[in-house]
């Protein structure tokens, strides 16, 4: 678009302008001094929109600068605001959703991602009053198009209404989220604590019956080992008991002076 290099730029000496650019950027070189690097583009088309970058190689550390462009027919502002999505840049549809029954009540969430310019997000009941909410979370990602989460708790259930506007291209869009009622019964408290308590006594089951389990086995394991141990000592030789039939025992008897022996085979 231009290029501005120790003195010279696209206006005077350099080339290599793009063609689409050329004749219609000025640069006021003597607002440099001032840290204005601003350069004005005249006879702006649609077609020019999108982002832009503005990079300082000469200065340490580098430094890169965004900015978007958004040129819009009939003006830089429309006092309607409607769903112009076919604008680039327009936010897409805010994507809404239920996140958890709380003590405030109940929360939802609005998301809204890759905007440019930084859009407006609200939430609305369906009497289109604004309610309450925490600051919105904003960040860029790397074409500095904006992404926001606004966060809001509802006490009655109905119809809420997440709102993104755009007033610098005129561009409104938005998502309607509903709240049943039975979010806000007891009954709803209840089931949350009994699952909470079963899925408790769940783990607490499975626990008792691993360890049993392993109880079991264990006395099992034993009662082998004793049964086993008990027939390899029936099995093995005893003391003072034939080893085979070929084993000889003598027996004395002694009955005054006489010793009789007798001998078996």
């Amino acid at each position: 678009m231009f290029l501005f290099s120790r003195g010279d730029h696209y206006n005077n000496r350099l080339t290599g302008q793009d063609q689409q650019f050329s004749g219609r950027v000025s640069f006021v070189e003597g607002q440099l001094r001032f840290g204005d690097a601003s350069v004005t583009l005249s006879n702006a088309k649609m077609a020019d929109s999108g982002l832009f970058s503005c990079h300082f190689p000469h200065v340490e550390p580098r430094y890169t600068a965004y900015v978007r462009l958004s040129v819009i027919k009939g003006g830089p502002q429309r006092s309607t605001l409607t769903n112009r999505s076919e604008i680039k840049g327009a936010a897409p549809r805010p994507h809404t959703k239920f996140v958890d029954v709380t003590e405030k009540g109940v929360e939802l969430r609005c998301e809204v991602g890759g905007a440019y310019p930084q859009p407006e997000v609200e939430w609305q009941d369906s009497k289109e009053k604004a309610l309450p909410a925490a600051g919105p979370m904003f960040s860029t990602d790397s074409e500095g198009r904006y992404h926001v989460i606004l966060s809001v708790y509802v006490t009655a259930s109905g119809n809420y209404t997440c709102i993104a506007r755009q007033k610098d291209i005129g561009h409104k869009i938005d998502d309607v989220f509903y709240v049943h009622e039975n979010l806000f019964s007891k009954d709803t408290c209840t089931v949350h604590v009994s699952s909470t308590v079963m899925t408790a006594g769940l783990v607490l089951g499975w626990v008792v019956a691993g360890i049993l389990a392993l109880y079991i086995f264990g006395k099992w394991i034993k009662k082998r080992l004793s049964k086993e141990s008990s027939r390899q000592e029936a099995d093995s030789p005893q003391a003072g008991t034939p080893e085979s039939s070929n084993s000889l025992i003598q027996i004395d008897d002694r009955s005054d002076d006489k010793k009789l022996k007798y001998v078996a085979c």
